[in-house]
């Protein structure tokens, strides 16, 4: 499901072209470089969060996209939606929608 919240975002920004993946296989996700890509350096997983996604997603809740960019090696690296990456993977959940932005400068993405 789209999110005209997160695509208004996007769309502000003339450098960055992004699409929407309606399944992004979570296995294509390098999760060590999108966890150090968080603010939260110490612990970029908070284990609670994560189960609390687990739990609604086994509940049939749905939750906004994940944004992911490309590493340049067939894998992505998680800008925003590590806890619900963690979450769905705990819950054996192999794929979510994402928002694959790709821009060549870092502070675009």
């Amino acid at each position: 499901m789209t999110n005209p919240i997160i695509e208004q975002v996007l769309e502000r920004h003339p450098k960055v072209i992004w699409e929407y993946e309606r399944a992004l296989n979570l296995g294509s996700i390098d999760r060590t470089r999108s966890h150090s890509n968080q603010a939260r350096i110490g612990q970029p997983i908070v284990p609670e969060t994560a189960a609390q996604y687990k739990q609604a997603m086994l509940n049939g809740d749905v939750f906004p996209p994940i944004v992911v960019f490309p590493d340049g090696k067939r894998r992505f690296v998680v800008a925003d939606g590590n806890h619900r990456v963690e979450g769905a993977l705990e819950a054996g959940i192999s794929t979510l929608p994402a928002y694959v932005v790709v821009a060549d400068d870092p502070a675009d993405r």
